[in-house]
């Protein structure tokens, strides 16, 4: 689709899936053009259930992942947007595990109860999921946009001696607004208001008839992490835009953590800003594998502006930036307000900056705000193409 008229993609979807439940609101292998479109609402179908484990026998399935990409899933394609927005999209949730079986319905003197089987992890890329390819958003805004919740687990079966395990908690899905693993150019864009996957609850230990033989509880899920940009591998650049105020799930810590709330995730490849506010989020890169770059060299003009934490590249100052909401541009945008530091700071054309951002877009996108934010809808998992 491609087009200078206003489309609105709602409620998915828009190309089918390949069953697999990805792309909840567009499924794209080739080249896709959006131009002052609108993706929201969409979301992908979560993970199916799984089965306990028999009583005194093997382990139980567990469940299966929700699917990914809710707005676009772009699978090895070319996807561009230009003043677009991309809000309210929900990955789903992973499939609950199933508790296990319990020893005294079974023959033969089975003493021990069915382990519980573990949820499954939730769906990634609550906005975008780049599986290798080329995404380049301009103009737009990712905002209100979620990775899935981690399945509960279930718990362990009864036993006459020794309660069955319980099942872990599945992972809360990754990239509640982006999830990348391939090349991302960010171009004035906001994104805010995203959010991840809390992990599942981890399923109780199987109560026993002896003393002392309670079965083990399982863990709580890892929530989900990259509420901005979970970025896998590849290269991305954030160029002259936004990010604020996105939101991780709770859940069971991962090790290392080196913030609490690591918005930008950088797993390995790079990831450059240039002229970029990052506000109320904070980076972590897994280094040596990932990295996290300034674009610029010190004195060129450029400014990269993080608040409250220094986690990410540039000066250490309060952006002032106000609410999302329609101030002007072809999206939502967080105005910057006076006397924001941020103010005046991208140089002009011919200073050292890649190719310019118009004058009116600059203005009233960018320097007159600034962010992400949003709300939500169902696609169910849709057969082969």
């Amino acid at each position: 689709m491609h087009g200078h008229s206003q489309t609105s993609i709602d409620g998915g979807p828009f190309f089918l899936s390949p069953g697999a439940g990805r792309g909840g609101g567009i499924f794209n292998t080739g080249t896709l053009h959006l131009v002052g479109s609108i993706v929201d609402g969409n979301s992908t179908h979560a993970g199916f259930n799984g089965q306990g484990g028999y009583a005194c026998g093997p382990l139980g399935i567990n469940g299966s992942p929700g699917g990914d990409g809710a707005g676009i899933y772009n699978e090895g394609g070319t996807v561009t947007t230009v003043s677009t927005t991309i809000a309210a999209n929900a990955a789903g949730q992973g499939g609950p595990g199933e508790d296990g079986d319990d020893s005294r319905y079974v023959r033969g003197g089975c003493d021990t109860g069915g382990y519980g089987s573990s949820g499954g992890p939730g769906g990634s890329g609550g906005g975008i999921y780049n599986d290798h390819g080329t995404v380049t958003l301009s103009e737009s805004a990712v905002y209100g946009n979620t990775s899935g919740r981690g399945g509960a687990a279930g718990a362990g079966g009864y036993g006459s001696k020794i309660g069955g395990p319980g099942g872990d908690g599945g992972q809360g899905g990754f990239g509640g607004g982006i999830y990348n693993n391939g090349m991302l150019t960010v171009i004035n864009t906001t994104i805010t208001g995203n959010v991840t996957g809390n992990g599942g609850p981890g399923g109780a230990g199987g109560p026993s008839g002896s003393p002392g033989g309670a079965g083990t509880p399982g863990q709580a899920g890892i929530g989900g992490i990259g509420a901005v940009i979970y970025h896998e591998n590849g290269q991305a650049i954030f160029l002259e835009s936004t990010v604020a105020a996105n939101v991780d799930g709770t859940g069971r810590a991962i090790s290392p953590r080196a913030v609490p709330n690591a918005g930008i995730f950088v797993l390995a490849g790079e990831l450059t800003e240039i002229d970029t506010i990052v506000s109320q989020d904070d980076c972590y890169a897994n280094s040596p594998s990932g990295q996290i770059n300034d674009g610029f060299a010190a004195g060129d003009g450029h400014l990269n502006l993080t608040w409250p934490g220094a986690s990410c590249p540039g000066i250490l100052a309060n952006p002032l930036l106000g609410p999302l909401a329609e101030n002007g541009g072809p999206t939502p945008t967080m105005a910057i307000t006076p006397p924001s530091p941020a103010i005046g700071r991208i140089p002009p054309a011919g200073a050292g900056c890649t190719p310019p951002i118009s004058a009116a877009s600059r203005a009233l996108s960018r320097h007159r705000d600034d962010a992400i934010s949003a709300p939500t809808n169902t696609s169910p998992d849709r057969p082969a193409a």
